[in-house]
């Protein structure tokens, strides 16, 4: 039974390949059961329980091995985490950061889980370098961004966090972005009603139990609600909000889930903070292997307790163990010896298995880079190109197109057909796996051999390439053998000849070709118009594209991203030197680049800093066009915000303004803030400008010309 749940864990990295080959994929599996049967992350630990065919000392040497030199795809593992969860509703994120010594190492992780009601996986993190310190606004808002890229917006139902979690800028993003949250503050922060008037929570009269709600006010300079309890010793749960003001304390009750992932990760599961790993991407691998051992546990649990092996309650109500517990409990006893694939709960736990994988390929996309929502390529692993956001995208596409694919039992045991929404069968089923309908046109695959279909279910491109992606500008990307790339036309015609090791999908005349572990751009001809140099090359976007040369790890340095932009003919129209998530494309033909320079030296333009752990930066932003030409220099001292295709708004030091895109001002930069145009008769035409006086503002509209509305009168600025 140890070997049968190795092989189906096996067939899970298969579908969502985290790792990028089959050995190390296996390998996985059987790192997964020594988790499982050790319940410790030493590695000489889980060598006792790895490979029972080796000695433990080869098998140690096997995972320092796998350590050192196998890189993890991070995001699609994220998507991994994302199928165990159900496929509809809204998802609560917590966000959470713990932290230990292990001599003179200070591992400092901030995660953020993913779930729904007491189902909460970890669904993705970093290690943070400030010497265990509290996390800081943009080690927040970096992470958010890559669960928004995962999720989406419109599947993120709520955020949570402490009183760690707090900030202008942290605050500001969230609201911008759509993101409904509830944190706790600090008792020291103070609030700022609409008149004005600035009150602490001590002030408040409150005593122990009481409870006082204000709909309307400020903190840390953003607007939201305020539910504030005073508690024993002269404490308070302070709750800061956008949603839900009646019953803020018990949204912010769900935070516990993030605590007790947590534990089952450390102490109370497979004891994370034993590790001896001191590199921080190591170690950032390993939580990925005791998250995935936690989410199996968590899901085993989850079904056994409602539908296998209840969970027993002790006299005082509760339940003597928890739900992943119960999983893990289910687990160890499956891998004993002796135990056999035919016992009751052990077909139970193997027919949960198979639904995951099932669940997986249904809805598995292609291994080379899509066209619809792809942010940026990546070579980790070497063909898994595409951001998850892809994934999304496909789905929307998919009821649009009003066919999607449904497993459908056959003669021959299930196969994939596609059913309208009345639930007819309009395509008959007879495919292994099959993807959803996008412009036309899906993906489908017998005998891991794929093809396209158009919606009569005709073949339009025959079944026999290894990987295939969708057409693109006229053209799918296209493997014959798995190993090589190339592109086909709608005709099956060969285009591009299959010679590159991955691509990515067209977007204005532009595709990412890659040979051995680098990047280049090439057109529709396949001609190439860069050398093979960047690791990552994002999507041609208003004849701009963001591009990175090779970050490297080693113990104690970190070697970071440095990125920079190319035009449509390949020419780098700024320096690479600039930090990833601070540089996105715009599509109106501008970009924003962010220059780093270590505290103390001369900022030298062009130049590859390496960034040393601990090592403090000053940073500087420039905005420039698709010529390369600086339209606002980085000696206008401005961060740049929300942006529009006529304006931008900026920042200097604590206040905000707007500029036009040729840098004239259109509002002087010594506001408060700046709100989005969410206001006015019809909701879009106006927008907010906060003064320096507490709570005081007023409307301005599209010209950014100040509109007396709902009473409040223009003031002289």
């Amino acid at each position: 039974m140890k070997q049968c749940l190795s092989a189906k864990i096996t067939t899970l990295l298969q579908h969502l390949p985290v790792v990028r080959n089959l050995a190390r994929q296996k390998f996985v599996g059987q790192f997964i059961i020594g988790l499982l049967k050790s319940r410790n992350v030493q590695f000489c630990e889980v060598a006792q329980h790895l490979n029972d065919a080796a000695k433990p000392a080869s098998n140690e040497t096997r995972i320092q091995d796998f350590f050192r030199k196998t890189d993890l795809n991070y995001l699609v593992l994220a998507q991994l985490m994302l199928s165990l969860l159900p496929a509809q509703g809204k998802l609560r994120l917590c966000l959470d950061r713990t932290e230990w010594d292990f001599g003179q190492c200070q591992v400092n992780i901030l995660l953020v889980t993913v779930g729904q009601g007491p189902f909460q996986v970890p669904l993705y993190w970093e290690l943070l370098d400030n010497r265990s310190g509290n996390s800081n606004a943009a080690d927040r808002i970096a992470l958010l961004r890559a669960c928004v890229q995962v999720l989406g917006k419109d599947r993120i139902g709520l955020v949570l966090g402490d009183r760690e979690f707090v900030g202008h800028q942290w605050f500001k993003w969230l609201k911008e972005n759509g993101l409904n949250f509830v944190m706790r503050l600090p008792k020291h922060h103070q609030l700022t009603h609409p008149d004005g008037h600035r009150q602490a929570i001590a002030s408040l009269g409150l005593a122990p139990g009481q409870v006082r709600r204000f709909a309307h006010c400020q903190v840390d300079g953003v607007w939201g609600q305020v539910w504030v309890q005073a508690l024993a010793d002269d404490d308070f749960l302070f709750l800061f909000a956008t949603a839900g003001l009646q019953h803020l304390d018990q949204l912010y009750a769900n935070r516990w889930t993030v605590e007790q992932c947590f534990q089952n990760l450390k102490g109370r599961g497979f004891n994370l903070e034993t590790t001896h790993l001191r590199c921080h991407q190591k170690l950032r691998k390993l939580v990925a292997l005791v998250s995935l051992a936690y989410a199996l546990c968590l899901s085993v649990g989850t079904v056994a307790h409602e539908k296998i092996k209840p969970i027993a309650r002790k006299n005082h109500g509760y339940p003597a163990t928890s739900l992943s517990r119960h999983g893990l409990n289910i687990l160890r006893q499956l891998t004993r010896p002796l135990t056999w694939p035919s016992e009751p709960i052990a077909r139970k736990v193997v027919a949960l298995f198979d639904w995951f994988i099932r669940h997986i390929a249904l809805y598995q996309v292609p291994k080379i880079a899509g066209q619809s929502g792809i942010h940026l390529i990546f070579l980790n692993p070497m063909k898994s190109l595409l951001l998850l956001s892809i994934a999304f995208a496909l789905w929307a596409n998919a009821s649009a197109q009003k066919l999607e694919p449904a497993l459908i039992q056959t003669m021959g045991g299930e196969k994939i057909g596609y059913k309208n929404p009345a639930g007819q069968v309009i395509i008959k089923p007879r495919f292994e796996e099959a993807n959803v309908f996008l412009n036309g046109y899906a993906t489908v695959s017998i005998g891991g051999r794929w093809g396209m279909i158009d919606t009569t279910g005709r073949e339009v491109l025959p079944l026999k390439y290894r990987d295939l992606d969708y057409f693109g500008e006229g053209l799918a990307g296209a493997s014959l053998d798995g190993k090589k790339y190339g592109f086909v036309n709608t005709a099956g015609t060969v285009v591009i000849p299959f010679t590159f090791d991955g691509i990515g999908s067209f977007s204005e005349g532009r595709a990412t070709a890659i040979l051995g572990r680098k990047c280049a751009l090439i057109n529709t001809k396949g001609v190439l118009l860069t050398p093979y140099k960047y690791q990552g090359i994002e999507l041609m976007k208003g004849g701009i594209a963001r591009v990175c040369l090779q970050n490297d790890s080693r113990d104690g340095v970190q070697h970071s991203h440095f990125w920079g932009f190319i035009n449509a003919q390949g020419k780098e129209i700024s320096k690479l030197n600039c930090l990833g998530y601070e540089s996105p494309n715009l599509e109106n033909g501008y970009a924003v680049t962010r220059i780093a320079t270590p505290e103390g030296a001369t900022t030298i333009q062009g130049q590859r800093y390496t960034f040393k752990v601990g090592q403090r930066y000053r940073y500087a932003s420039a905005l420039i066009d698709k010529a390369g030409r600086v339209v606002i220099p980085t000696s206008a001292g401005y961060e740049f915000g929300n942006w529009d295709d006529d304006y931008l708004i900026v920042q200097r030091g604590p206040a905000y303004g707007v500029v036009d895109m040729a840098g004239k001002v259109l509002l002087p930069v010594n506001f408060r803030e700046v709100s989005k145009f969410e206001f006015g008769a019809d909701g879009k035409s106006l927008a907010k400008v906060f003064t320096t006086a507490e709570g005081k503002f007023f409307y301005v509209d599209r010209h950014f010309k100040c509109v007396e509305f709902d009473g409040v009168k223009c003031p002289e600025y």
